[in-house]
């Protein structure tokens, strides 16, 4: 780690960080467009069912089961990160816009899987490109980040205020313009594209070309701060998907206004950026464990809120946790993956991890949100039960706080390869 005084590494140039700084922005404004009301769209204007919008939700990460080892081995040894971040970003913003004029579920989840396929993998990929270029990745990856959030939040508080408010007379025409919001992911994803093309190159290791770089990432396993984290990632995952598949929906049963409903969703973005903005000073002080710990204390909390709190305001504040859940555990997740892989392995072994938290995971809580969806829901009324709904994700974050808490070393080490 860094420290301040005359063992601080120096700064990173300032363009540097503000060309990162923007390719963050768009990588997430490309995520916000469309996925805190997705649900909403999917369940209100085209009546899909319960189970339906949880598998639209593991149809949004099933991609990244198999893309990561191959962009992974790709951009470690064949092509330069910003031309592969360029191509997907290209061809995902095609799909997306193709996503918003289908109406059939079975287009809809197709074009999904495809899209999660050229999508996902490019979250892992923009945190190694900053990691390849910052010099004190703990101290400046966090602000770099927190631009992903700003752009995230973007997304929504002009699309809502603009498309939606004007709208909320007729309710009808309100759910279906939730639709426009997977065009402007759509649109943003083809600048995106454009801008990757402007980043510092960021050429391929050729040095060990014979060598399939996923391989390292398994090797790592033997790491017991690696494997503890990688095992607990798939069900904070889970949850954390479970989230995004019912958070709109709960937040319409509880009252809130239908153009509102993506801004107050945004309460944990916005808290995000506050805790990203200290995060390197927090690693710094209380190291790597007890960020972690934190973080998944804050999904458990976030739950057992929405399970057995009635007050609106409240649960409004709630959402304000979300930016310790993310930033606690996976923006910590990222830089310790990055801390205990090999140098010429990066990329590899981060989208190794995704695989897991934005892969098998994010799939299993899609999946899984939507069985317990339909389970709490009364077949006669189509209403949901949302207090069993939370109480369940609450029980699954409650074990892994548990597990983790008793397995992780205290001193995560870095383990030769």
């Amino acid at each position: 780690m860094a420290h301040d005084g005359e063992n601080a590494l120096p700064p990173t140039p300032q363009g540097v960080r503000f060309r990162l700084s923007a390719m963050m922005f768009l990588q997430y404004f490309v995520q916000g467009s469309y996925l805190p009301v997705a649900s909403l769209y999917l369940k209100d204007h085209l009546k899909f069912t319960a189970t339906q919008i949880g598998v639209f939700g593991a149809a949004v990460a099933f991609g990244a089961l198999a893309a990561p080892f191959i962009s992974g081995h790709l951009s470690d040894r064949r092509f330069s990160t910003e031309h592969f971040l360029a191509f997907s970003h290209f061809l995902g913003g095609i799909v997306m816009i193709l996503i918003a004029r289908a109406v059939n579920p079975g287009p809809i989840l197709i074009l999904t899987f495809l899209y999660s396929l050229l999508y996902v993998p490019t979250m892992s990929l923009t945190n190694t490109m900053c990691f390849r270029h910052l010099k004190d990745r703990e101290r400046e990856f966090p602000p770099i980040r927190l631009w992903g959030t700003i752009g995230f939040i973007f997304a929504q508080w002009p699309f809502e205020f603009l498309v939606l408010t004007p709208l909320t007379s007729d309710p009808v025409a309100l759910a279906a313009s939730r639709g426009h919001g997977f065009t402007l992911s759509g649109v943003s994803g083809i600048v995106l594209a454009v801008y990757c093309l402007t980043l510092m190159p960021t050429p391929p290791d050729r040095a060990a070309e014979t060598r399939f770089a996923p391989r390292q990432a398994f090797r790592l396993l033997p790491n017991r701060a690696f494997l503890v984290l990688f095992l607990a990632s798939l069900p904070i995952a889970i949850v954390h998907q479970y989230h995004f598949v019912w958070n709109a929906p709960f937040l319409k049963v509880v009252g809130i206004a239908e153009d509102w409903i993506g801004r107050i969703s945004s309460v944990g973005q916005i808290f995000e950026i506050f805790v990203l903005a200290v995060l390197g000073r927090l690693i710094t002080r209380w190291g790597f464990r007890p960020t972690l710990i934190v973080g998944i204390s804050a999904y458990l909390a976030r739950n057992l809120i929405f399970a057995t709190c009635g007050s609106t305001v409240v649960l409004i504040a709630a959402q304000a946790l979300h930016g310790v859940c993310f930033g606690c555990f996976f923006a910590v997740a990222f830089m310790l993956v990055d801390e205990l892989a090999p140098k010429d392995a990066r990329n590899s072994v981060q989208t190794f991890f995704n695989i897991f938290a934005l892969g098998v995971g994010a799939f299993i809580g899609g999946w899984f949100a939507g069985l317990v969806g339909e389970f709490f829901t009364d077949s006669a009324a189509r209403t949901i039960d949302y207090t069993g709904v939370w109480l369940v994700a609450a029980g699954v974050a409650a074990a892994t706080l548990l597990g983790f808490i008793v397995t992780f070393p205290k001193r995560p080490r870095k383990r030769s390869v």
